[in-house]
């Protein structure tokens, strides 16, 4: 039976939702891997993460990486939600695998609507979802104060303090924190 390697890092992983997609075409585990460290992450519906490869920036993304029949791989993409489509993904071995969660061919950016980051909580992380250059322009507007946006930055704390920080927002008793390098 001809097969191919599937690299998923959503709701297609053991456990999830969406596994059951994977199984019921008779897909087997083959093992955890990551990506190459670049990549940037962020979410379709806030349910299905989605990657786009950026060379010499990005992150390592944790996938896993299932064995899938041909015949049951279309079954198992048309599952997926719009916006998804075949792709392949560079592993941290530099071997490529399928995957379902890239941009199209020729896509290079994807439009994010600011108010979703505001009113429903969407959480931005230097580990995969901003570059360093965007990090130090951010640090830059702290200092400056731009917009007044220190208003509504409670701390802004060393690395080594991250910890820490944690019990303080959960208890609301800091509401933006940032951590400076």
């Amino acid at each position: 039976m001809d097969t191919a390697l599937l690299a998923v890092n959503g709701t297609l992983m053991r456990g999830l939702e969406l596994n059951p997609n994977l199984v019921c075409v008779g897909a087997t585990f083959v093992r955890e891997d990551k990506t190459e460290a670049c990549y940037r992450v962020w979410s379709i519906d806030d349910r299905h993460p989605a990657m786009l490869r950026t060379p010499g920036e990005g992150a390592a993304v944790a996938v896993e990486v299932w064995d899938v029949p041909l015949q049951g791989l279309a079954k198992v993409l048309q599952t997926e939600p719009p916006g998804l489509c075949i792709g392949k993904v560079k592993l941290a071995d530099g071997r490529f695998a399928l995957t379902g969660a890239a941009l199209p061919k020729g896509t290079t950016h994807v439009e994010f609507p600011s108010n979703v980051l505001h009113y429903k909580e969407v959480q931005v992380h230097g580990s995969y979802a901003s570059r360093h250059r965007d990090q130090v322009a951010a640090l830059d507007m702290l200092a400056a104060d731009a917009g007044g946006i220190r208003s509504v930055v409670s701390d802004i704390i060393g690395l080594d303090e991250t910890p820490d920080a944690f019990p303080r927002i959960r208890a609301g008793e800091a509401l933006k924190v940032v951590v400076a390098p």
